[in-house]
């Protein structure tokens, strides 16, 4: 996270799923986070991911091939399961 990198998490629990990806934001203290941040990205926003800056989101792993097909030839995200 500290070298401002595009991270995706995903579970199949939305609880736990959010619970996480605020838990890392949190693990920079005493810097923030200052570019997207999305605990738990709807699947009518899934375009975010497009965005050409760093950015911390959730995913239900229900959307993973649909994930895995846009983010196919970006080598700079990070996917955590």
């Amino acid at each position: 996270m500290l070298l401002e990198r595009r991270i995706i998490f995903m579970s199949s629990s939305l609880p736990q799923l959010s619970g996480c990806v605020h838990a890392a934001v949190n693990l920079v203290y005493p810097f923030s986070w200052q570019h997207i941040f999305i605990p738990v990205l709807p699947s009518s926003l899934l375009d975010y991911i497009h965005a050409p800056m760093p950015f911390v989101v959730g995913i239900h792993t229900s959307l993973r091939p649909m994930v895995e097909r846009i983010i196919g030839d970006m080598s700079d995200v990070s996917k955590i399961k």
